[in-house]
């Protein structure tokens, strides 16, 4: 109830056959992935499988293109914190 009282768009998205669902669920996978790989010093296949997730949210929907922005400031962040040991 209360993720229908504080964000009713969402919800009534939900309830319609189109792709934003797709969109958002996707790019929240992938920023899931980027977190974890950039928590636990993950695998570079691991980067892989985001960088996949992000392909298909983009083909889904252009505006997912923030997820995109983010796995690339997790990569940015990874490797600075690599350079600075």
């Amino acid at each position: 109830a209360a993720l229908v009282a504080f964000l009713p768009m969402s919800a009534r998205q939900a309830a319609l056959v189109n792709n934003d669902v797709l969109a958002k669920f996707l790019s929240a996978v992938v920023l899931w992935l980027a977190a974890r790989w950039l928590r636990r010093r993950g695998k570079s296949w691991e980067l892989l499988v985001a960088l996949f997730v992000c392909a298909l949210a983009f083909k889904t929907k252009s505006t997912a293109a923030s997820a995109g922005a983010a796995l690339a400031l997790a990569v940015v962040l990874r490797f600075e914190r690599i350079g600075t040991r």
